[in-house]
């Protein structure tokens, strides 16, 4: 900043000293009682030049350290937000074509059917609940890979190692449960095909109650993240 850059003692100390140690050494942050408000004071003989630079290590921190968080979490809230809008209409236009496809069939329950149905269907039922699952875990971990790709070039050089080990893990993560979801997708065809030999018109009823109760799962997951 123009008015830090500006003082003696930090031009002098760019010519001829360290001035990051300087800084560190005139520079005290505290926490009085254990209080979560914190105190940034500096040592100076010129008491405006002291001022001039608590000022600016607290602009700094809040730059490039709370409001880069908060914008990160903005972003992301944006994102659930947009999400939870699209599974909301798609829940309530389910459940139209459900009421729909059960007059048309006259099939509003599920108590015709046999033993061997139910168990294909509750099979199904669990692999797709188990797919949407990962599928909402895969989103949200590649918006946190996202996030912290997207801060590390205005990282401090300190804090680079932290942000790649964090990145690594997210990446070996989304490997895992994309190999995850392979198999469940897989899992869901299979077990979809049995079902339908027992009549497609009754599994796609149960899909399709299936389907809203995994959106309502998912919704409410996304509810949770957004409080």
């Amino acid at each position: 900043k123009p008015e830090v850059a500006k003082l003696p003692s930090v031009q002098m100390e760019q010519q001829n000293g360290d001035p990051v140690r300087w800084l560190e050494n005139i520079v005290k942050v505290e926490f009085p009682d254990n209080a979560e408000m914190m105190s940034v004071s500096v040592s100076r003989d010129d008491p405006n030049e002291a001022a001039t630079l608590a000022r600016a290590v607290v602009d700094a921190y809040l730059a490039e350290v709370v409001n880069a968080e908060r914008d990160i979490k903005r972003q992301r809230l944006s994102e659930l937000d947009r999400v939870y809008t699209e599974k909301e209409t798609e829940v309530r236009v389910k459940r139209e074509d459900l009421k729909k496809l059960a007059a048309q069939l006259g099939a509003s329950d599920s108590e015709t059917l046999t033993l061997k149905q139910k168990l294909a269907i509750e099979q199904l039922t669990f692999c797709r609940q188990e797919m949407a699952k990962t599928q909402f875990d895969l989103r949200r971990l590649r918006g946190e890979l996202a996030a912290k790709k997207a801060s590390l070039p205005d990282a401090k050089a300190e804090s680079h190692d932290a942000i790649d080990k964090e990145i690594k893990r997210l990446e070996a993560s989304i490997a895992v449960m994309t190999e995850q979801e392979s198999v469940l997708k897989t899992d869901v065809d299979r077990y979809r095909k049995e079902a339908e030999r027992f009549g497609s018109s009754t599994v796609d009823i149960e899909m399709m109650r299936a389907d809203i109760k995994n959106l309502e799962v998912v919704l409410a997951e996304i509810s949770k993240e957004r409080e």
